[in-house]
């Protein structure tokens, strides 16, 4: 009997030293995740790692505001054909869609605007109808970029939303003010069609925007499913840099 509970006692024993040996190791490798740098990419060497897990929690990370934490995603793991990613943009954008948008006026202070956009695809513009005199409008008439997104999905909380999802779609636009009885202003206006206001009126009362698209940034948390990048970027190779 003494030697079954020694033997008993020598195996629990063995466990614990081989799990701490273990859990040392684990400890060793996780030091070895060094600093990196926003650009860095993974290579052969790196341990596979899922898109669902970011540089930052095993490493620490010096970003600038260049090289970001999307960007990170974007160089790191599968990215769709430009081609899909526009097609995506299209399909998430289907009708008249509502944005917030971010101007900035001469103070260097930014205002943010919610603002319903269109997308003309073959153009690859967004036009809007805006009130004459609007903040928005005389700070793009100073400085015509702007940033926008148009965005869906659950809000995570102390809740949990019955289905976990994002879509999102921000974009880089420079802004032309279409001034109401000039042709630009007519042409766009029979593109983007009033829907309550009736036209003569509202060529009294509006303005428009067209917004010329540079950049696109997508973010899909299904893509995650795929081993796809949740961000993906499109790019206006029509427009000059």
């Amino acid at each position: 009997m003494k030697v079954k509970n020694l033997l008993i006692i020598l195996t629990a024993l063995s466990i614990s030293l081989l799990s701490l040996k273990f859990l040392m190791a684990d400890e060793k490798e996780t030091k070895k995740a060094g600093p990196i740098s926003s650009t860095a990419l993974l290579n052969k060497d790196h341990i596979p790692v899922k898109p669902t897990i970011t540089c930052s929690e095993c490493h620490e990370v010096k970003y600038d505001a260049k090289s970001n934490a999307t960007k990170m995603w974007i160089n790191n793991y599968k990215l769709f054909s430009r081609d899909e990613v526009w097609k995506w943009i299209v399909e998430f954008l289907p009708d008249r869609e509502r944005f917030v948008v971010a101007t900035v006026g001469e103070d260097n202070i930014p205002t943010a605007s919610t603002i319903d956009f269109e997308l003309l695809p073959d153009e690859k513009v967004l036009l809007s109808v805006n009130e004459k005199g609007t903040e928005k409008i005389l700070q793009l008439e100073k400085n015509p970029w702007l940033s926008m997104v148009h965005y869906e999905g659950s809000i995570e909380g102390p809740k949990a939303p019955e289905k976990r999802y994002w879509k999102s779609v921000q974009i880089l636009g420079k802004a032309t003010v279409l001034e109401s009885g000039t042709k630009e202003f007519e042409e766009a206006l029979a593109k983007y069609k009033l829907a309550r206001t009736p036209s003569e009126q509202g060529k009294k009362r509006f303005d428009m925007l067209k917004v010329d698209i540079h950049r696109a940034i997508v973010f899909n948390s299904e893509n995650m499913k795929k081993d796809y990048s949740p961000y993906q970027i499109w790019e206006n190779d029509g427009i000059k840099k």
